[in-house]
């Protein structure tokens, strides 16, 4: 029985260290990585409930969503929207910055307010930060029963990082126990095992997206990043034309529009390494990509241009190829040519972090097969918005992100469309 007794108490000293632990970290409000990146993939109850007469962000959400307190009972007139998608509607400016910037959804909403008798007009700004198709589907039925004017949806280049997210996700859940896999205590030293590791990314300023970063290095992620096959494009593309043709079924069904954007990219930026290309064929389309930067760098488009054509030819697959290619006919002033190869690079891109062309073909079919859906076709404009029709850092921070001024334009091509189909009056007050 002694022996017994100084087991326990053995133990127990064992285990009061950390049990402390785990209550200064929860007392603390740490929270990992994941908890902040799965957001939506895991059941956390709605992400809107009421306060007296109004609706706010429920408190596991509020690092999520953008989108102010607003009153249940809209004001005489009201024109009400919701606005779903990703980063770029929430208003990404850079991982160094934490502030969103003016997104097109804060622009919409003065552009409404500005007309007269639009002075209540509201936008209700329900995007998040790397999400796709797959979460946005599932906000959509509790945004419904807010009885908005229209559901304006906004979705495609986080598509590739959404499903590696979810892959992921149940990764964790299938974890057992599950109760100790979710100690803060183990998350803690999972976490600094991983930074150990080296697996952390640097120059980060902001908590939550070096967090954010931090999950994107797990290894259960990296590796599943690294398991794309030639078939992940078709497959990821088809389940969201699905999901955004459901979206439209059920918002038909409710008799509320649903207005899709397409999705346009930094076409400059250059792409990952490729999907399809195997060991022989990437060392000899690198070869022909180095040498190509150097034919260019000394002024000599046609030797590159003659090196870079029949690579292409041969090994369609490179994305680097292509868009070395795309260089040299930007600067033999073959723009169009150029413009196509920009894209083909882009669709070839190893983890897409922008909307692939076909993403945006089959929101272009799914407008068209749905009456009440209205497309606006930002990938289209924002090529009409440049001189040269190849969108680059004059609308771009980055591979996706949009500056303010062409923020600005798509909220004015948005309220535009809303007009033309009678969704909203060049007044003020609900059609």
């Amino acid at each position: 029985m002694t022996r017994l007794r100084e087991a326990l108490l053995w133990v127990l000293a064992g285990a009061l260290p950390f049990a402390a632990a785990e209550v200064g970290l929860r007392l603390a409000g740490w929270r990992p990585a994941s908890d902040w990146y799965f957001h939506g993939l895991a059941d956390e109850g709605p992400p809107l409930v009421a306060r007296g007469d109004w609706l706010e962000v429920a408190p596991p959400w509020r690092t999520i969503f953008r989108a102010e307190p607003f009153p249940i009972r809209r004001a005489p007139g009201e024109v009400r929207l919701v606005v779903l998608g990703d980063s770029v509607a929430w208003g990404h400016r850079s991982n160094e910055d934490p502030e969103p910037l003016r997104a097109w959804p804060d622009a919409l909403q003065d552009l409404l307010r500005q007309r007269p008798g639009g002075a209540s007009d509201r936008v209700v700004n329900l995007a998040a930060r790397t999400w796709a198709s797959l979460r946005v589907s599932r906000l959509l039925p509790q945004v419904l029963d807010l009885d908005p004017d229209a559901v304006v949806a906004s979705f495609g280049s986080s598509e590739f990082l959404e499903e590696v997210t979810r892959r992921g996700w149940e990764a964790r859940k299938a974890r057992r126990p599950l109760w100790f896999w979710r100690l803060r205590v183990v998350e803690a030293l999972e976490a600094l095992v991983a930074r150990l590791r080296g697996q952390v990314p640097v120059g980060l300023s902001t908590p939550a997206l070096r967090e954010r970063d931090d999950t994107l290095s797990a290894g259960y992620l990296r590796d599943q990043a690294a398991a794309l096959d030639p078939g992940e494009a078709a497959r990821r593309v088809a389940e969201a034309q699905a999901r955004a043709a459901a979206m439209a079924s059920l918002c038909q069904a409710r008799g509320i529009p649903l207005v899709l954007l397409t999705v346009p990219s930094n076409l400059r930026w250059p792409p990952e390494a490729s999907r399809h290309a195997d060991p022989a064929a990437r060392q000899e389309a690198d070869e022909a990509v180095r040498e190509g930067g150097r034919l260019l760098e000394a002024g000599e488009v046609q030797q590159a241009l003659d090196l870079l054509t029949p690579m292409v030819a041969r090994h369609p697959e490179v994305a680097a190829l292509r868009f070395r290619l795309a260089q040299a006919l930007d600067r033999a002033g073959r723009v169009a040519e150029a413009r196509d190869q920009y894209e083909s690079a882009r669709d070839q891109s190893a983890f897409p972090l922008r909307a692939i062309g076909a993403f945006n073909q089959g929101l272009r079919q799914v407008a068209a097969a749905f009456p009440g859906v209205v497309l606006v076709d930002v990938e289209a404009l924002a090529r009409s918005w440049v001189p040269d029709g190849i969108p680059d850092d004059r609308l771009f921070l980055d591979q996706n992100h949009l500056t303010e001024a062409a923020h600005q334009r798509v909220a004015e091509a948005v309220l535009e469309a809303l007009v033309a189909r009678g969704i909203v009056k060049t007044t003020g007050g609900s059609p």
